[in-house]
């Protein structure tokens, strides 16, 4: 499908189901919350793209894509790890909206340079991963995010005081 390998079909598979929870998520409840279906179904199907990620080599070694895997990876276990009041204290439900919410832009980044330096197929949005447009749209989706966690901090505040 689309010259990907098996595996690339399941990394892609997962990561359009993580995504479209992600976004769910996010439009409905404003935070990635895992006491949701929405919210486990995102979490479960991001770390399981990051472990396929883990296993293609596009470009024939580790790169990029596998460091920015494993980074997606230790923010969820940190998210996971807020869970735990003990461990992060009063802070915990500041720390598991900030890392659930990094996890859903961490993932957005490579799912946008992999979609759109291929599609529309035969005159690709961006020429590469290089692509300065690429680099500007992440850029603004990096301000939206910080734009957004802001409002999570904020609401949590008022919530928890």
């Amino acid at each position: 499908m689309f010259g990907l390998a098996n595996l690339g079909v399941i990394h892609t598979i997962f990561s359009m189901i993580a995504l479209m929870a992600g976004t769910v998520c996010v439009l409905l409840d404003r935070e990635i919350d895992p006491g949701t279906p929405a919210g486990r179904t995102f979490i479960r199907t991001t770390a399981l793209t990051c472990v396929t990620a883990l296993g293609a080599f596009r470009h024939g070694s580790f790169g990029k894509s596998h460091v920015l895997a494993l980074a997606t990876l230790c923010v969820l276990g940190i998210a996971s790890l807020a869970g735990n009041k003990r461990m992060f204290g009063k802070a915990a439900p500041y720390v598991a909206a900030v890392s659930y919410s990094l996890s859903f832009f961490l993932h957005l980044v490579p799912r946008l340079a992999e979609t759109f330096t291929c599609i529309p197929i035969g005159a690709p949005l961006f020429a590469s991963a290089e692509d300065p447009l690429l680099r500007k749209t992440v850029g603004a989706l990096f301000v939206l995010f910080l734009v957004c966690v802001a409002m999570q901090l904020r609401r949590l505040h008022f919530e928890l005081h």
